[in-house]
């Protein structure tokens, strides 16, 4: 179905004609609840009801605004072509559900993963649609909350946050979505919108006619998201985690972290792996690295701390800037790259080089190793080895081999 904001509109009371022939929800939403409509409410529901009573066009109308039409117009029948709607902070109090409605729609912020799995639990003949750090989730996974519709825009022109998109709904296979469907995904910060796996792990799902799909999890609380992962109901096999959540995941307490990272969990088995450490051995390897080569690390975190750990034998020096970068020439010598800077370019020439970030451009020293015909691996090699592996256990959990 297609929704037509008049509200949006020039001339807000006028229907181009070509929506005549198509399923089509009218909608002219009030400025308190984040329209532009800012007309008179009899005005409104007296279009409303010409509507109703002259087409076949289905009709949004705020909840508080409901009864008034009902009390001034013989509606009853045509509840099931009507949506009441509702924009707010809560959930509102409604006295007497009406169940020939089409649905209801509730717009709420929705912060938690165990709040929307809760409130999607208590409500009957509804649309629920987040607009706090679960609105992402709560439109994929629409049907697994019980939801009766979602909302979705053409890419470029949504109309709220994290609204998902026609091309969303290729990525995530989301008209085969069922309750069959395993569950997974990656769990991080908003940066994981842009996670190469996306695409990665949901295309050969799709490919190999897996019933699978590969989601992201905006989260904060990462308590939250276990107990949500718990009690759900939902089929999950397994998340990829990235920062700041590679130490916390099995935190005991909230301010104590654990010395090992982990980058993969998988919930059933409750199993943790560090496929990171897969792809540094593998570069390693294909680099010819031994413990004669020297070592230069930029960065301080849980990556640069791997790194340390696997060459433990070797001669290795942490740096923060490439003045700090000295070394005998006639030895043999690493720079790796384990911070998020793309734009560093060093001051000295190096065997090789390893560089962690991926960006949809080469970085500067992705272009400083071609320019000077040094041996590298960069960031998306490195994901794709790291993937690699975390596909092969996604597989497994998902009773399927590559």
């Amino acid at each position: 179905m297609y929704e037509l904001r008049l509200d949006l509109r020039k001339n807000q009371f006028h229907i181009p004609r070509h929506f005549y022939n198509q399923k089509t929800i009218i909608t002219l939403r009030d400025i308190s609840e984040e329209g532009k409509y800012q007309g008179g409410i009899n005005q409104k529901l007296d279009f409303y009801y010409h509507l109703l009573t002259t087409t076949s066009f289905y009709l949004d109308i705020e909840i508080k605004h409901l009864d008034i039409f009902a009390s001034k117009y013989y509606i009853k029948n045509f509840y099931n072509r009507i949506i009441a709607s509702y924009h707010g902070s809560t959930l509102p109090q409604i006295s007497s559900p009406i169940n020939d409605l089409f649905f209801y729609k509730f717009v709420i912020p929705i912060d938690t993963y165990s709040e929307l799995f809760t409130l999607s639990s208590q409500l009957s003949n509804f649309c629920l649609l987040s607009t706090g750090k679960t609105s992402l989730i709560s439109r994929i996974l629409y049907k697994s909350f019980n939801s009766k519709a979602v909302y979705f825009g053409k890419k470029g022109y949504e109309t709220s946050k994290h609204q998902i998109t026609d091309e969303d709904i290729i990525k995530y296979n989301l008209i085969n979505i069922n309750p069959s469907t395993q569950i997974g995904g990656i769990i991080g910060g908003e940066q994981i919108l842009y996670s190469l796996g996306l695409n990665f792990y949901n295309n050969y799902f799709q490919e190999k006619k897996i019933n699978a799909v590969y989601l992201p999890f905006i989260i904060e609380d990462i308590d939250d998201f276990k107990n949500f992962v718990k009690m759900s109901g939902l089929l999950f096999y397994g998340f990829s985690i990235t920062m700041p959540f590679k130490r916390k995941i099995f935190s005991d307490k909230q301010n104590i972290e654990p010395v090992n990272p982990i980058n993969l969990w998988i919930p059933s088995k409750n199993e943790t792996y560090l496929t990171d450490e897969y792809a540094f051995r593998k570069s390693f390897v294909e680099l010819g690295i031994t413990e004669k080569t020297n070592v230069f690390i930029i960065g301080k975190g849980a990556m640069a701390n791997l790194a340390i750990s696997l060459l433990a034998n070797n001669n290795i020096k942490i740096v923060s800037s490439r003045e700090d970068i000295i070394y005998n020439n006639e030895t043999p010598s690493l720079l790796i790259n384990a911070s998020p800077r793309n734009d560093i370019t060093p001051n000295k020439l190096f065997d090789y080089v390893l560089d962690l970030p991926y960006y949809n451009k080469k970085t500067k020293l992705i272009e400083y190793c071609i320019k000077n015909k040094i041996k590298y691996i960069d960031g998306h090699q490195f994901w794709k080895w790291q993937a690699e592996k975390q596909l092969n256990i996604f597989v497994a959990i998902t009773h399927y081999k590559v």
